[in-house]
């Protein structure tokens, strides 16, 4: 089943195995100490099965001391918190036992935490991720080394392999009677699906291990002709997908790009639908709203800031979401996005906060009266985001004096007796 290279790699590494008592861990920590790889323990009790989880717990602690191996034991009101938190029993105790590993790693400094999933946990996880119509990422499997801290080196080797193994050595474990309920989902694909899919193919791990194969292929693929447009989404908030707007494959692009922000898959039906329209389209995503429009996609960022009041342009100088400079003569070139103030102008103490419904500003060069700002960016056709990102300024009279980045107002434009220029950008 396993040969005893295939571990050499955890050599000269701080380990520690997660151990419910259960063939796979307790499998797993033979070929350890068989291995003579030193290694600790960590053992979360759900408390989900009344005395049988504390006599798996006992039963762990046992054989860690007998084999004077470390434990970390940790108990959970696993059932309270899922109700609390208001998520299911399979992902509460799932979010619980990662959050104990962290804390552990952090504290004990351990190199790998080492998990006992195998094939068939790989096909149902596989299986599973596909019926809830899970991405290329997702549909990938569990990786054998996942974020560098969590190692499953039995992930290749069956589960009927493990058992073999444990009657031919005979290891002692934990038969867990809740792996027959099908209370849980995956014990329903377990218990009841798969031995169905069986009998229709025999060999439907491997099938399903086949198409994680294919889905990591092909992630790797879109990663190689790609990255540069997932890079610009995740750091810039916008991508434009105009060089690949009559490709077939643009779904299979924009699936790469949100892969992990949709929270129903219909959702990426109507965004290609919504792509090539020169009409703005929203749509709510995980991590917040987007607006597309002639395949662009714009994450539509609000502004967070809170209103902020400045006494002087030294104050003002200090504030890191924009740039001051100060001139004692009237620049020669004027730069787009900059703007240009008469500092004697400006009354002081001066507001700095998000745009509002009503604002007005009597623009420099936009006529002679006061307009709305709101008219002011639809006729500039600014985009959502735009408008709910930007800024003004006010002076003391609560008189918007600018529109960063864009206009100033006419009283404190400048003119043949400024004698000092305040540049904001």
């Amino acid at each position: 089943m396993f040969i005893k290279s295939q571990l050499e790699f955890l050599r000269n590494k701080k380990l520690a195995l997660a151990c419910s008592g259960g063939a796979d861990s307790m499998v797993l920590a033979h070929l350890l100490l068989k291995s003579k790889l030193p290694f600790s323990i960590i053992h979360c009790n759900f408390q989900l099965r009344g005395e049988d989880s504390f006599t798996d717990e006992n039963f762990v602690k046992s054989f860690a001391e007998s084999n004077q191996i470390s434990i970390f034991i940790r108990r959970f009101d696993t059932l309270d918190s899922a109700n609390e938190n208001q998520i299911s029993i399979e992902m509460e105790a799932r979010n619980l036992r990662y959050a104990y590993f962290e804390e552990l790693i952090k504290q004990e400094k351990f190199d790998l935490v080492l998990l006992a999933h195998h094939a068939d946990d790989q096909a149902e996880t596989i299986f599973m991720r596909m019926l809830k119509g899970a991405g290329l990422l997702g549909l990938t499997g569990m990786k054998k080394v996942r974020d560098e801290k969590y190692c499953r080196p039995l992930l290749q080797i069956s589960k009927e392999d493990i058992l073999s193994y444990a009657r031919e050595n005979q290891i002692k474990h934990i038969e867990d009677a809740s792996n027959l309920e099908t209370i849980y989902q995956r014990n329903k694909i377990r218990n009841q699906i798969f031995p169905l899919v069986k009998e229709i193919n025999p060999s439907y791990r491997e099938a399903l291990e086949h198409l994680g194969d294919l889905s990591a292929q092909t992630l790797s693929l879109l990663d190689d002709n790609f990255s540069y447009l997932n890079q610009d989404w995740k750091t810039k908030g916008e991508v434009n997908l105009n060089v690949i707007a009559t490709k077939s494959y643009l779904s299979l692009v924009l699936s790469y790009l949100l892969e992990g922000e949709i929270a129903h898959k219909s959702i990426l039906s109507d965004i290609r639908k919504s792509i090539s329209s020169s009409e703005s389209k929203f749509f709510k995503l995980t991590l917040g709203d987007i607006e597309v429009k002639n395949f662009v996609l714009k994450r539509i960022i609000k502004n967070p800031s809170e209103p902020k009041v400045f006494s002087s342009i030294n104050e003002l100088a200090l504030e890191k979401k924009i740039n001051v400079q100060v001139i004692n003569e009237v620049p020669l070139l004027f730069q787009e996005g900059h703007l240009y103030f008469d500092i004697e102008k400006i009354k002081f103490p001066i507001l700095l906060r998000p745009m509002a419904d009503g604002d007005k500003i009597n623009a420099y060069g936009m006529g002679s009266k006061s307009r709305k700002v709101s008219d002011i960016a639809q006729e500039a056709n600014w985009s959502k985001t735009k408008k709910m990102s930007n800024s003004i300024l006010l002076d003391s009279n609560k008189e918007i004096i600018a529109i960063l980045g864009y206009r100033i107002s006419e009283k404190v434009k400048i003119d043949s007796k400024t004698k000092q220029i305040l540049i904001i950008n």
